[in-house]
C-alpha cells in the first residue's frame, strides 16, 4: 500500500463514515445489500464482553474511505481470544496491498491477547477473497448455500396439503403481533428461550453461545426491518415449537431477506416448517410489491448440511453463490487453549 496516498484510521462513527463504508459493502456484496441504519443499530446494540474494532483505509488524495475492516470476538462459540476478521475492499482500488495493510492492522491490534483463531467469511465468485484468505493460510470450515426465490413464480398450491395437516393437527399459526396480544407479560422471554433452543440445532462449525437476554431483548426490540405480519410462530398451545420470519432490506422493495426457520426436535418431520415458511410466502407474495409493482424476491441462506435447503428446494428458490466461512487457527490444540484459559 502506498502510505503517502492511503492512511489507515479509526472508525468515527459519523453519519458520512457510515455510507462511505457502506457503500464500499454493498459494492462487494450486492445480493446483500445493507444499510446506514442497520449498521448503526448492530454498533448500538453490541454485546459489550465482545471486543470490537473498526478501521477504515482513507484516499488523502480524494479524501474519500477506500476500505473499511473490523475484528471482533466470534459470535458462534465465543471466546476471548477467538476472533473474526473482515476486510472489504473498494472494487477499484483491489491489488494496490490495502487490503493486506488493513488485514495486518486489524491482527496487530488485537495481538497482545495471543489469539487462538480467526475467522472470515467471502462468497464463492470472489475468487480474489478466496486466495486472499487461503494465501493466509486459512481453512474452509462452513459453506452456506445462498438461494433466491422470485414470488411472481412461486405457486403455493402444490404445498397446501402441509399448512392444511399441520393446523388439522392441532398446531395453530400466530404473526409476532399476535403473540405480544397474547402473552403481554413474558412474550419477550418466550421468544427468546424457544429461538436460542432450536438455534443450538443449527449445523455450523462452532457450538453457539446464546446471546444474554438482556442483549438480545435491545437487539430485537430495535430491528426496523422486521415485519410482525411475516414473523411467524407454530404453537402447540402455549408453547412455541417452530418460527419463521421475512425482513425487509432497508435498501430498496426488490428483496426479502429470510431469518430464523427452525422447529423443536419433538415436533420435527410433521411438516411445520414447509408450512410456516408456505404461509409466509404466500402472505409476501400477496401483500408485498417492487417499485415496479412486481412481488419481489426472497433470500435465504442454509449450511449445506442443513435439511431447510431441500425444503427450500422443494419451494423453488434457486441456488446463489455461497457463502464461505474460513478459518485460521493459531495454536496446536485449541481445545487445550480454551480448558486453560477457564482454569
Amino acid at each position: 500500500m502506498d502510505t503517502t496516498r492511503f492512511r489507515i484510521e479509526e472508525f468515527d462513527y459519523s453519519d458520512a463514515s457510515y455510507t462511505e463504508c457502506v457503500e464500499i459493502m454493498n459494492l462487494q456484496y450486492e445480493l446483500y445489500a445493507d444499510s446506514i441504519d442497520s449498521w448503526k443499530r448492530s454498533d448500538k446494540n453490541r454485546d459489550p464482553k465482545r471486543y470490537f474494532k473498526r478501521l477504515v483505509v482513507r484516499d488523502v488524495q480524494r479524501d474519500k474511505f477506500v476500505a473499511v475492516g473490523a475484528v471482533t470476538n466470534v459470535h458462534w462459540g465465543f471466546h476471548p481470544r477467538k476472533y473474526a476478521l473482515d476486510v472489504l475492499v473498494h472494487p477499484h482500488c483491489e491489488g494496490q496491498g490495502i487490503g493486506k495493510s488493513l488485514y495486518n492492522a486489524l491482527r496487530d491490534d488485537v495481538a497482545a491477547t495471543n489469539p487462538i483463531s480467526f475467522e472470515s467469511d467471502t462468497a464463492s465468485h470472489k475468487q480474489r477473497g478466496i486466495r486472499f484468505l487461503e494465501d493466509r493460510g486459512y481453512e474452509l470450515k462452513t459453506r452456506e448455500y445462498s438461494s433466491r426465490l422470485e414470488l411472481d413464480d412461486f405457486d403455493p398450491t402444490p404445498f397446501q396439503s402441509y399448512l392444511d395437516g399441520v393446523l388439522d393437527s392441532g398446531i395453530t399459526l400466530i404473526n409476532h403481533n399476535e403473540l405480544r396480544e397474547r402473552f403481554p407479560d413474558d412474550w419477550l422471554r418466550r421468544l427468546y428461550e424457544a429461538a436460542t433452543e432450536m438455534e443450538k440445532d443449527i449445523p455450523y462449525h462452532e457450538k453457539p453461545e446464546p446471546t444474554p437476554f438482556e442483549i438480545w431483548e435491545k437487539r430485537h426490540l430495535d430491528h426496523a426491518n422486521r415485519i410482525p405480519e411475516m414473523f411467524l410462530m407454530a404453537m402447540d398451545e402455549d408453547e412455541i415449537v417452530g418460527v419463521t420470519m421475512l425482513f425487509k432490506s432497508g435498501v430498496s422493495r426488490e428483496t426479502l431477506y429470510t431469518g430464523l426457520t427452525a422447529v423443536k426436535r419433538p415436533y420435527r418431520r410433521r411438516g411445520l416448517a414447509m408450512a410456516l415458511k408456505l404461509a409466509n410466502l404466500s402472505y409476501a407474495k400477496a401483500n408485498f410489491r417492487t417499485e415496479a409493482g412486481n412481488a419481489p424476491a426472497v433470500m435465504t441462506e442454509n449450511e449445506e448440511n442443513n435439511p431447510m435447503f431441500k425444503i427450500n428446494e422443494r419451494l423453488g428458490f434457486v441456488r446463489q453463490p455461497d457463502w464461505l466461512i474460513y478459518k485460521l487457527l493459531l495454536v496446536e490444540d485449541e481445545q487445550a487453549e480454551i480448558e486453560k484459559d477457564a482454569a
